[in-house]
């Protein structure tokens, strides 16, 4: 193993729950109806905000909307994190990114929040004590959401230089 490349959301942060009540809050809201557990799994879930606009309001978004609405939305996620005692790293997580820092191993993250949230988790987090935030690869609208593998094979390639 010469380098790893961590997910965020639901791996390094457990926060399934801040995702799910902010998104069923916010696109309930919107669409006027209950969002199933399947559509939540298959259109929110890991997926870009222009993607899950789309399905849900059935029309496409100007980037501005994508952008507008997506932040509303985060604010509300953002808002549940910083009032809940579970607003932290996953249980030994830290102990084992120290490890790594220790060996010098190279390492970043992928993640399909967008730039704001990942300044958000390095501010509450602390994620600066082992991660280079310019090297963290976010949603930053034009990468494929999962499953498809931009982001991992993007953070690879920041990666290579540090290898």
């Amino acid at each position: 193993m010469t380098a790893i490349i961590f997910d965020f959301n639901g791996t390094m942060f457990f926060d399934e729950k801040f995702q799910e009540i902010s998104w069923k809050e916010f696109m309930e809201k919107k669409i006027n109806r209950a969002i199933t557990d399947e559509e939540f799994q298959t259109y929110i879930h890991g997926r870009n905000a222009s993607e899950t606009f789309e399905y849900f309001l059935g029309y496409p978004l100007s980037k501005e909307d994508i952008e507008q609405m997506a932040e509303e939305k985060e604010v509300v996620y953002r808002k549940l994190c910083l009032a809940s005692k579970d607003f932290h790293l996953a249980p030994g997580l830290e102990e084992l990114l120290d490890k790594l820092k220790e060996f010098k191993m190279p390492m970043t993250i992928a993640t399909a929040s967008g730039w704001k949230n990942v300044q958000f988790f390095f501010q509450y987090l602390h994620l600066d004590r082992w991660f280079d935030i310019h090297q963290v690869i976010y949603n930053d609208g034009k990468v494929a959401g999962k499953p498809a593998p931009d982001l991992f094979l993007n953070a690879a390639k920041v990666l290579e230089k540090d290898i």
